[in-house]
């Protein structure tokens, strides 16, 4: 099942840490290690991840990275909800 939203063929990284290593230089060598080939592996030429506004260190990794912070709410395939908080990052 698929959703028309703004996020629909793009790549979504999930990216779970320890609450210890949520440090934004930690944060930033994993996607150092991740986001160029995960461009392929996605199969696409956008990647998003969750960012919550409470994850500051987070936050400073992926804005240092390259990311922005996208307006767009991404709609749940099942219940059809709406997520927000993701940012993207484009190759």
């Amino acid at each position: 099942m698929t959703v028309e939203d703004d996020f629909n063929h793009v790549g979504v990284l999930r990216l779970d840490v320890r609450s210890d290593h949520e440090k934004a230089e930690t944060i930033n060598e994993l996607l150092s290690i991740i986001i160029s080939p995960a461009f392929d592996l996605f199969e696409c030429t956008e990647i998003i991840s969750k960012v919550p506004v409470y994850g500051i260190e987070r936050m400073d990794a992926f804005l240092k990275f390259g990311f922005e912070k996208s307006e767009s709410m991404i709609e749940g395939t099942m219940n059809h909800y709406l997520y927000k908080d993701y940012w993207k990052i484009i190759k």
